[in-house]
């Protein structure tokens, strides 16, 4: 069996009281629909880095302000193939805010939207649980 290791990656902003998340959408858009920044864990990365190496990737940005690790890995089984996702939140730091997202690579949209916007958004029942822990989290404090 074979097993792949991914980042799945809830890029978030803060303002004021009201916390947006950013959900990306990949080409091709028939294939894909809004959710959260993910990508394949390189050989000789920690799933830290795989993170910043990604966002920065497919939105441009640069460092966050906190990087949290949800501590949680959902695995999925495709046949004789696994996927295992490690789960991130990613805060916009104050400078990133006025500045842009700019989707690159295979990311050909974005948007950025309140918890239920986004959770509605998302397709994946593991990427909504991943969202619902992030929310739970950044309300413990």
């Amino acid at each position: 069996m074979g097993i792949s290791h991914q980042v799945k990656v809830f890029v978030f902003r803060v303002l004021g009281s009201q916390v947006d998340f950013l959900l990306v959408r990949k080409w091709p858009i028939v294939e894909h629909s809004f959710g959260p920044v993910r990508g394949t864990i390189k050989i000789e990365e920690c799933p830290k880095e795989a993170v910043l190496r990604e966002v920065r990737e497919e939105t441009g940005l640069i460092q966050p302000a906190h990087l949290i690790d949800l501590n949680h890995v959902s695995s999925l089984v495709f046949g004789d193939e696994a996927l295992c996702e490690w789960e991130f939140g990613y805060q916009v730091s104050s400078l990133s805010l006025a500045k842009e997202i700019e989707p690159r690579g295979e990311v050909v949209d974005s948007l950025w939207a309140g918890f239920d916007r986004a959770f509605d958004c998302l397709e994946m029942p593991e990427d909504r649980s991943a969202l619902v822990r992030l929310k739970m989290t950044l309300e413990a404090g």
